[in-house]
């Protein structure tokens, strides 16, 4: 790999579910990290390969195994039946929509949209679980042009392609 910037890389190949993508993978990995990763947290690259979620044991034993080995300053995972299960079920994955005021300055406006979000989040009809506050938006470092945050219920999510008026409408 030529990659001068990366020390030592086990590679996410998408589709290792056949003898050939694993020694694919094997062979673009960091030679010899592999080996010593495999023998330090006794998984295999098939332990380790496939979407289900139990890989995701066998990826965080062998992230452990890589810290224990070689020490590295930023070590990246990624965990994928759980970051499937995100998109589709969880919370910052799909699920949460920044709510920025057309008026910043003006109070009126920022306390109809709260309270419009409010009863929104009360009603378990509707698509939205909660909604987080600027100041609370702020704490969290997170998104400094939103002014609210709404998150979707399960089996909900917010779509992207809008445009034109709400279709949501008050009773």
């Amino acid at each position: 790999m030529d990659a001068p910037r990366i020390d030592d890389n086990v590679p996410e190949y998408r589709r290792s579910h056949t003898p050939g993508d694993l020694k694919l993978v094997r062979a673009l990995c960091t030679l010899g990290l592999l080996d010593a990763t495999e023998a330090k947290a006794h998984v295999t690259l098939v332990d380790m390969a496939s979407e289900d979620p139990s890989a995701n044991e066998g990826k965080s034993k062998a992230a452990a195994a890589i810290i224990a080995l070689k020490h590295p300053a930023l070590l990246i995972l990624h965990l994928s039946s759980l970051d499937h299960e995100q998109h589709e079920y969880g919370r910052f994955a799909g699920s949460s929509a920044a709510v920025v005021l057309a008026r910043r300055d003006d109070p009126a406006l920022a306390a109809k949209v709260k309270a419009r979000l409010d009863r929104l989040a009360a009603d378990p009809a509707s698509g939205i679980a909660q909604v987080i506050s600027r100041s609370d938006i702020q704490a969290r470092g997170s998104n400094p042009d939103a002014d609210f945050f709404a998150d979707a219920r399960i089996d909900y999510e917010f779509e992207t392609r809008c445009a034109g008026r709400s279709s949501y409408r008050e009773r």
